[in-house]
């Protein structure tokens, strides 16, 4: 397993837990709602930001 291929693994899962989680904090029942919606957002945008390490680039 090459390096490339052992990154790609561990960002699929960073990117898998944070929606996960992002999806737990916007569905829990609570009174902090709108730091749960914030923390949530946050955790989306970051799960994006380092999906961006799937594109290859191949020169």
């Amino acid at each position: 397993m090459d390096k490339l291929s052992f990154l790609e693994v561990i960002v699929a899962i960073a990117v898998f837990v944070s929606l996960l989680l992002a999806v737990f904090l916007l569905t829990v029942k609570t009174e902090r709602k709108l730091e749960n919606r914030l923390f949530a957002a946050f955790l989306i945008i970051n799960a994006i930001d380092i999906s961006g390490l799937f594109m290859r680039r191949d020169h």
